[in-house]
């Protein structure tokens, strides 16, 4: 599980910052967003299973539950005209 863990957390460090894509296309915006939030949804199917039990998993969890949250907080009200429900 760590070797996946270190892995997704490498893949995460490789995405451009959505802020820094401002002037991106809106459909490169748009595929950074889902990127992101897929991401960090990885972290969560990792550590769900060991969340009661491990306070190390349950951090992860959280962690990525709350960066989900800021990224939908930082991006532009025109970047979410089509999101994704799912998401």
């Amino acid at each position: 599980m760590a070797n996946l863990d270190a892995s997704i957390e490498y893949f995460k460090q490789g995405i451009p910052v959505l802020g820094q894509t401002d002037t991106a296309p809106e459909e490169i915006r748009h595929d950074l967003l889902v990127i992101h939030t897929l991401a960090q949804c990885a972290t969560i199917a990792l550590h769900k299973g060991s969340a009661r039990r491990s306070k190390t998993s349950r951090s992860r969890c959280l962690m990525a539950a709350h960066a989900i949250v800021n990224i939908f907080q930082a991006v532009r009200s025109e970047d979410l005209a089509f999101v994704n429900p799912i998401l």
